[in-house]
Order: C-alpha cells, then sequence, then structure tokens
C-alpha cells in the first residue's frame, strides 16, 4: 500500500468557473483533475495524495488547465503550501496568475522504497469538482468511504430549532440543492429567510461533486429582495476527515437563482445569498404545515417526497470533465448609446463611472436630468478597485436654475460575499467643466442602495456691469511670495491607502469615496487622488512585517514607481490600516514593529520622489479585530510615532469606534474580524477631518 502522502493547500481567485488543475510527481501525473473553490487569503482547499517515491528528491508540478481574464476580472491558481509526510515543504508557494508562471517545487524523501512491489500512487480523496461525474458507472473503492469508525469525531445531537412559518399564504417555492463532505455524522443545517427560520433542521446526505439533495421550502415573501442564509449546524474537522457543507444550487419559483453557490467549509464561511421576488404578497389563509422529521438518522425533509437517492462517488479512470470558458451570460450589455438632444447642445454633464464586475457581467445604469431620460443604457468597465473611471458626456441644453440627476443601477447582483458582488460608483461629475463637489458614491444595489441622486445649477444669464477705468495710480504692484511645496504646489494631494483584509474592503466598499467626498467639499480646486488598491497596497491575510519577504512590499514598491511623475511628487497622506495578522504574531515587540515601519517609510518617501516625511505624513487608524494578543505592542509603536517629530504621523481611532459594528464575516454577528460596507462609510466620512489636519500642516 502506498507509503508516502503529499498533502497541497490550494486557492483561487474566481472568475467565471473555479481554477482547475492537475498534478504531476516527477512528470507523472497523480490523480485526476482538481478545482479549488477556497477563495486566496481567507480559506484554503486540501489536497492529498498518496504514492510510493523513492529517496532523494522529486519534483512536483501544478498545471493550471484553465486561466482566463479580461476587462471583467482575472481567474488564478494559488499554492498556499504543502506537506510531504506530515513535514513542512520549503518554499511551496506558487502565485500561477497564468499557465505560464512557476507551477514547480521541489520535495525531499528521505526512505528508500520497500523492496516489496507497491502499486502506483493513487488519490486518497476524491477530486473536489463540482462537475457531475460520467454516467458510466464503476464500484467505488473502499478507499471513499466515510473515515473509519475507529476515529470518529464526537457526535453532537443539535435538537431541531422551533420551526417558524410565514404568516401568509404559500404563494412561493424556494428550492436549495446541497451536498456534504461526510464525517461521522451527516451536515446538518438551518435555513433563515430575512432572518426567519424556515422549517427545521435539515441533513444531507449526498456526497458533494456527485449528488445533491432537495430541500424545498414554501413561503409568501414580498416583492423585493430576501436576504436566504444557511446555517452550518455540526461542522467537525479531525485527523480522520473535514465535514464539510455546500450549497450547489437554488430557484425561486421555478427561475435559477443566480451565483447560488457556498462551501461552508466551517460555520464562519460565507452563507448568505440573495433572492428577488417579483410579485406581490397574497393575503390567503395558509395551509397547515408539517415541520420537517429530525431524528437520528433521516435524510433531508422535502416534503412529502422522499429523498434522492445518494450514489457514492466513482474513482475509476473516466477522463476528467472538460473545461468550460466563463460565459457572459444571456443578457450582454447593450450598447451604449449617446444622447440626443438636438443640433445645439451647450452644455455638458460628465460623469465619472467605474464597477465592480461580477459573474463576466458589467455595471449598467441609465441617467436622467429633472425626470427625463438622456441617452440609453450606459455600461461602465473601468475597474473600481484599480481606481480606473469611464468619462461619460452627456450633452444637453438646460436652463437657468437646479436641474436634479439620477443615476440608476439596473443589474445588481450578489453572490453570498464581497468579492462576488457587482457593484456600480460614481466617481465624480462635473458641468460644463467645473468640479460638482460632494457627489461621489458607491451605489451598491438592493432595496436602498440603487441610485445616486445630486444636483447641478446654471447661472441666469446677466448683463455685464458697466466698466469702469480707475485712476492711474504709480503705486507699485505688491506680488504675494508663492510657497511651493514639491514641484506644483498644493493644487493636488494623494491619499495612499495600504493594509491588509479590511483596507481591502474599505476600498471595495466606497469608504475611499466617501473620504474623496468630504475632501473635495473642504477643498475645492484641489484635486484629490486616491492611491492604492488590491495586490497593490492591499493584501489580505498578511502580516506587514513578512511584508518584505513575502514578495508584498516589492508589489506595492513597483506599484509606486509606475505611477506618473505629475502625480508622485505630490504631497501624500499615507492611510496606514494594518494590525489584524501582525497582533496575532506571538511576541512582536514595539521596537521590532517601529523598525519595520520606519524603513518601510523611508523607500515609500524616497520613490515618491525622494520627498521628506513632512510632505509625506502617516496617519495611522487601527482597525477593531478580534484576534491575537500583540495590538499594545502596535499601538505604543503608533503613539510613539506620532510623537516622534522627525516621523511626522497623526493616529486617529475612527474605526475603533462604539459606531462601527464590524459586521462583515465570515463571523456571525457584530465584532467579527471584517468591517461592513456601512462601516466603510461611516469610517471615509470620519478620516476627513484628520487627514486635512495632515494636508494643512503640509501647507
Amino acid at each position: 500500500m502506498p507509503t508516502d502522502t503529499l498533502q497541497l493547500k490550494v486557492s483561487q481567485s474566481v472568475y467565471g468557473v473555479p481554477a482547475q488543475f492537475t498534478v504531476f510527481v516527477d512528470g507523472k501525473q497523480v490523480g485526476g483533475t482538481y478545482q479549488a473553490s477556497a477563495i486566496h487569503g481567507w480559506r484554503t482547499d486540501t489536497v492529498t495524495l498518496t504514492g510510493d517515491w523513492d529517496k532523494g528528491e522529486h519534483t512536483v508540478q501544478l498545471k493550471y488547465l484553465n486561466d482566463f481574464k479580461d476587462a471583467g476580472g482575472d481567474r488564478n491558481l494559488y499554492l498556499d503550501s504543502a506537506a510531504y509526510n506530515g513535514v513542512a515543504v520549503p518554499g511551496a508557494v506558487l502565485n500561477m496568475w497564468s499557465a505560464y508562471d512557476r507551477n514547480t517545487f521541489k520535495l525531499t524523501d528521505t526512505t528508500p522504497l520497500p523492496t516489496t512491489t507497491q502499486p502506483p500512487p493513487t488519490t486518497t480523496t476524491p477530486p473536489p469538482t463540482t462537475t457531475p461525474p460520467p454516467t458510466t458507472t464503476v464500484p467505488p473503492p473502499t478507499t471513499t468511504t466515510p473515515p473509519p469508525t475507529t476515529t470518529p469525531p464526537p457526535t453532537t445531537t443539535v435538537p431541531p430549532p422551533t420551526t417558524t412559518t410565514p404568516s401568509t399564504g404559500t404563494t412561493d417555492t424556494l428550492v436549495l440543492k446541497v451536498s456534504q463532505s461526510l464525517y461521522g455524522d451527516p451536515a446538518r443545517f438551518s435555513v433563515f429567510v430575512d432572518g426567519v427560520q424556515v422549517g427545521g433542521t435539515y441533513q444531507t446526505t449526498a456526497i458533494h461533486g456527485w449528488k445533491s439533495d432537495t430541500v424545498t421550502l414554501k413561503g409568501n415573501w414580498a416583492s423585493g429582495d430576501h436576504s436566504v442564509d444557511i446555517r452550518f449546524l455540526n461542522d467537525a474537522k479531525g485527523p480522520g476527515g473535514d465535514r464539510n457543507l455546500y450549497l450547489d444550487g437554488a430557484t425561486y419559483n421555478g427561475v435559477v437563482v443566480p451565483n447560488a453557490k457556498l462551501n461552508m467549509w466551517s460555520a464562519y464561511d460565507p452563507h448568505v445569498f440573495k433572492v428577488t421576488d417579483t410579485t406581490p404578497l397574497t393575503t390567503t389563509t395558509p395551509p397547515p404545515t408539517t415541520p420537517p422529521t429530525t431524528g437520528t438518522e433521516p435524510s433531508p425533509t422535502t416534503g412529502t417526497e422522499p429523498p434522492p437517492t445518494t450514489t457514492p462517488p466513482t474513482t475509476g479512470t473516466e477522463p476528467p470533465p472538460p473545461t468550460t470558458p466563463p460565459t457572459t451570460g444571456t443578457e450582454p450589455p447593450p450598447t451604449t448609446t449617446p444622447p440626443t438632444t438636438g443640433t445645439e447642445s451647450p452644455d455638458h454633464l460628465t460623469l465619472r463611472m467605474s464597477e465592480q464586475a461580477y459573474n463576466n457581467i458589467h455595471a449598467q445604469f441609465t441617467v436622467t436630468v429633472d425626470g427625463k431620460q438622456v441617452g440609453g443604457t450606459y455600461t461602465t468597465t473601468a475597474s473600481h478597485a484599480n481606481k480606473a473611471s469611464d468619462t461619460i458626456d452627456i450633452a444637453g441644453d438646460w436652463g437657468p436654475g437646479t436641474h436634479q440627476v439620477k443615476i440608476s443601477f439596473l443589474n445588481d447582483a450578489y453572490g453570498g460575499w464581497s468579492g462576488a458582488d457587482r457593484n456600480l460608483y460614481l466617481d465624480g461629475a462635473k458641468y460644463n467643466g467645473v468640479e460638482i463637489m460632494g457627489v461621489a458614491k458607491p451605489i451598491t444595489g438592493g432595496a436602498t442602495n440603487s441610485e445616486a441622486n445630486f444636483t447641478f445649477t446654471e447661472a441666469a444669464a446677466t448683463a455685464p456691469p458697466p466698466v469702469t477705468l480707475p485712476p492711474v495710480t504709480t503705486t507699485p504692484v505688491t506680488t504675494a511670495p508663492v510657497t511651493t511645496v514639491n514641484h506644483d504646489g498644493l493644487t493636488d494631494l494623494n491619499v495612499l491607502i495600504r493594509g491588509q483584509s479590511n483596507a481591502l474592503l474599505f476600498d471595495q466598499y466606497g469608504g475611499d469615496d466617501a473620504l474623496k467626498a468630504e475632501l473635495q467639499k473642504a477643498l475645492p480646486g484641489v484635486r484629490i487622488n486616491i492611491l492604492g488598491g488590491d495586490n497593490k497596497t492591499e493584501f489580505s491575510a498578511t502580516a506587514f512585517t513578512t511584508w518584505d519577504s513575502g514578495g508584498q512590499q516589492k508589489k506595492m514598491h513597483d506599484y509606486l514607481t509606475a505611477l506618473p511623475a505629475d502625480i508622485k511628487d505630490n504631497g501624500t497622506v499615507t492611510l496606514w490600516m494594518h494590525n489584524e495578522y501582525d497582533q496575532q504574531i506571538g511576541g512582536l515587540t514595539t521596537s521590532l514593529w517601529k523598525q519595520e515601519v520606519q524603513a518601510d517609510a523611508a523607500a515609500v518617501r524616497d520613490i515618491l520622489d525622494h520627498q521628506s516625511a513632512d510632505s509625506t505624513p502617516y496617519l495611522f487608524v487601527p482597525v477593531r479585530y478580534p484576534y491575537g494578543g500583540s495590538f499594545p505592542a502596535i499601538r505604543q509603536g503608533m503613539e510613539e510615532l506620532s510623537a516622534d517629530p522627525t516621523f511626522e504621523a497623526k493616529l486617529s481611532w475612527v474605526a475603533y469606534g462604539s459606531n462601527i459594528t464590524m459586521a462583515g464575516g465570515p463571523e456571525a454577528g457584530s465584532n467579527s474580524s471584517h468591517m461592513s460596507s456601512a462601516d466603510a462609510a461611516v469610517i471615509g466620512r470620519a478620516l476627513a477631518a484628520p487627514v486635512l489636519d495632515l494636508y494643512h500642516a503640509i501647507a
């Protein structure tokens, strides 16, 4: 039997379909085609391979099969770590942004092969693929049965919650397709719609990747968006395996719910998706409902119909499923139609728009002025995360007075977490070349945030006043001295956002837009440049103190170096939103933390046109985070650097206040490890005051 075990930890940047790959050891494929479902920086999938490899060095290759990138996103594959016979493999970290990136690492076996003939390497786990198996029936080998009874996890009996049924007629039907990774007891769960439990406690017996159980829920939900929450009740993991729960798909009133796919490896993983009801409530009395059976060994209850029969997965030599390239959906974005305003259009309303694309479909919107639509349906393809904007110029002839503009977001979509969410952003607007202050807004969709409204004013024409010539004077003209900071004065201000996952969420949720809007109100005529972005200055699940050795610091330096010269020489306020992973480092000292920060700041200031600390101050913004014991050392370092006149820094606690819920998950409720979109907006507006203080200190 196999004597060696190779364990790979993989993740992906999802775009369309999951990233798929095969594994080769010394040029020979081991196992079949695998796919990653874990989101890089949040979770990892585990792929375990067994075999008999001889003493000496071996080459492991991961062949990335379905790389894809376009304006809407980029699918990537990552090897986060590996272990061989229980020992971590040094250097087993691969970033496969394409099929041409480095995809091999070395491992060393220290024991010779036994003299007896051994079978070829085989996988001990079925490929984690969501594609149904071919119709060829192959008897399952004994290695795919559930974990042996000698190492089962403790069985926890979860009593079924009280069943709550809707108070009105059951005219709506929500059908869930669920499956599991079996470990001891079947995976159990309950379902909530808009916070109200529907039905009792369910369990699934279908093996993920091969079959799905069907759970049918009845209710009468109002027209609009509804949140469906699947709560995984009995997660367990041990030496013998890992119990997981999966939502493979859903339909609502017979229509497929887009993006209703959830991988619940624990109770903290994304477990919410959104459905939309298009019909008003009925007022009929509901028929009596019977709570689902929740005995010790039942299958999922689906009304009066028995659950489907679960067939164990096969692991024969059938070929891997074909790779399907990402589709663009059945609703391609319409061609943008310029507005027709006659032959004379003396006025111009200019919008700067961007998006977070999702499912290969770009954000679409319409524009009305004073209630009348101008133009057709617009589409933006500019990435908000990359600080890009599309410019939409709308010509017209608007008379004197104040005019109301409304931007309506047409195709919101949400897949259960922040990275699977189509959003629209209004980045700014001008009327006849003059900036309209305070209009920037993230338009994230849903019932309460699907439009942006602002006004512009056309001044009434007035006759010019009579020209009065002043008397000739011989008083010499006095010219005020010009104060120049850097090369072009304070006509521009950069705000550099950097940090870990909460800095990324602050950026993606539009906190940067809220900050920019407040700064524009206070500094008319000053151009505010927001610098940063995902995988540029914001890196999830990283400790700043390891950026120099982990490659993140080089990526940030490359990004800053590539900025135009007229950006790099501006005064720059750095929003420092690091602390999450650093405060989990045991034994971190204030001295070590300060040393890392000071060295990093010197390098960044050198890249920014060799500026001094006076024109590149730091604003430390600690984020409330529930893990780790080293925050006191970091806090002391922030306070000491803020008091150091040679460093130029300020400390702000706006992300620590009681008004910040930190309800962005993945833990349930408030005080989780990530900010919510509402938190991002509050923090962005509150940061304007300390940023302005630093700006005026530069001036």
